[in-house]
C-alpha cells in the first residue's frame, strides 16, 4: 500500500514534467481548526501573485482505490481544471484582499465564530481571540458570498498589529455584523426533518434515507430544537447574539440545555430536572465521533442557559 508521503512525492514530480518550468509546484501543511493539520498542494505560475491551494488528502484517497497511472493521470486533470476555476476567483479576491491592509475598509465585514480553546491551543496563539467559557471566540473577514458558499479570511496578530485595533474592537465591530450578515435561524428538529423530508421527495435519493428521517422524527424526544443561521456555516456562535437565547427560552417557556452538535449549530432541549449531565455528554460525543468531521467540533459537554439572569455556564 503506498503510503500518503509516496504519493504526494509521485503526483509532485508527474506534475512538474506536465507542466514544465512554468509552474511552482509545493506542499504546504496548513493549521486548521481544532489542530487539524491539512496537506495542500500550492500551484503558482510564473509570473501571477494568485496561489489556489488543493486538498491532498481527498486525491490520495481517491487515488488509493485504483492505484494506477491513469488514475494517477485523471487526479492530475481535475487538479489543474480546478486550478484553473480557483485561478480565476481567487484573481479577483487577490484584489479584495488588498484592502485587508486598511481596517476601514474591512470593518463592516468583520464577523466571529467559536472554536474549541484546548484543542486550539497552538492557532489561538496566532490570532486575536476573546474566551467565552471553555470556548474562544475568534474573527475572520468575508470576502465574498456566492451561491456555492462564502469565502472567508482568518484575523491574524499581524492583521490586528497593522490595524492598530485589540480584540475587543474587533468583538464590538463583529457583535454588531454577525447578527445582521448571517441571522439567528431557530427551528424544530422535528421542521428541520419536514423540510428534508420535502427536498428528498423533490430529489429522492433512496428509500432507506427516506426511512431514517422517519425514525429520527419518530424519536426526537424529548423535543429537540436547533439554532444557527441562516447560512448554515459557523452557526453556532448565534448564542453569542444579543437577546437570542433568551428569546428561545422565552419561546420555550424553559430553561435551556444547550448541546454543540458543531461549530455550525446548536441544539437546544428545554430544560427537564430528569436530564443527566453526564447523559447529554454522551449524546454530545456521540453525535461528534459518528456524525461531525474532527474539524468541525466544538465542545464534548453541554451548556445551560438560566433564562433569569440571562446566562450561560458549562455543564
Amino acid at each position: 500500500m503506498m503510503v500518503f508521503e509516496d504519493f504526494t512525492k509521485k503526483l509532485v514530480n508527474r506534475m512538474e514534467t506536465r507542466l514544465g518550468k512554468g509552474y511552482r509546484i509545493q506542499v504546504k501543511d496548513t493549521l486548521k481548526n481544532n489542530s487539524i493539520v491539512e496537506h495542500q498542494l500550492m500551484l503558482r505560475k510564473n509570473g501571477s501573485s494568485v496561489v489556489p491551494a488543493i486538498y491532498l488528502q481527498e486525491q490520495y484517497e481517491l487515488y488509493m482505490k485504483q492505484p494506477d497511472e491513469e488514475r494517477l493521470d485523471w487526479i492530475i486533470e481535475n487538479i489543474l481544471a480546478s486550478y484553473e476555476q480557483q485561478e480565476k476567483e481567487m484573481d479577483e479576491v487577490s484584489k479584495l484582499s488588498n484592502k485587508l491592509l486598511h481596517y476601514e475598509h474591512v470593518k463592516d465585514n468583520i464577523l466571529f465564530k467559536l472554536i474549541n480553546t484546548e484543542d486550539n491551543e497552538e492557532l489561538l496563539m496566532q490570532v486575536p481571540h476573546i474566551s467565552y467559557l471553555d470556548l474562544s471566540i475568534v474573527f475572520y473577514v468575508s470576502i465574498s458570498e456566492t451561491e456555492q458558499g462564502i469565502m472567508t479570511a482568518l484575523i491574524w496578530n499581524q492583521h490586528m498589529e497593522v490595524w492598530n485595533v485589540t480584540a475587543y474592537d474587533l468583538y464590538k465591530v463583529a457583535r454588531k455584523n454577525t447578527p445582521e450578515r448571517m441571522p439567528a435561524r431557530f427551528c424544530s428538529m422535528e421542521e428541520m426533518i419536514f423540510g428534508l423530508k420535502e427536498e428528498l421527495e423533490k430529489n429522492p435519493i433512496d428509500e432507506w434515507e427516506m426511512d431514517m428521517l422517519q425514525i429520527e422524527q419518530e424519536d426526537s424526544f424529548p423535543p429537540l430544537y436547533i439554532l444557527s443561521n441562516t447560512l448554515g456555516i459557523n452557526g453556532a456562535a448565534a448564542i453569542l447574539y444579543p437577546e437570542t437565547l433568551k428569546k428561545c427560552s422565552e419561546a420555550l417557556k424553559k430553561d435551556l440545555f444547550i448541546l454543540p452538535s458543531s461549530t455550525h449549530e446548536v441544539l437546544l432541549l428545554p430544560y427537564e430536572e430528569k436530564i443527566e449531565a453526564e447523559e447529554l455528554a454522551c449524546m454530545i460525543r456521540n453525535i461528534n465521533r459518528e456524525d461531525v468531521p474532527r474539524e468541525d467540533w466544538l465542545s464534548d459537554h453541554a451548556y445551560f442557559y438560566r433564562r433569569e439572569d440571562d446566562k450561560v455556564m458549562a455543564v
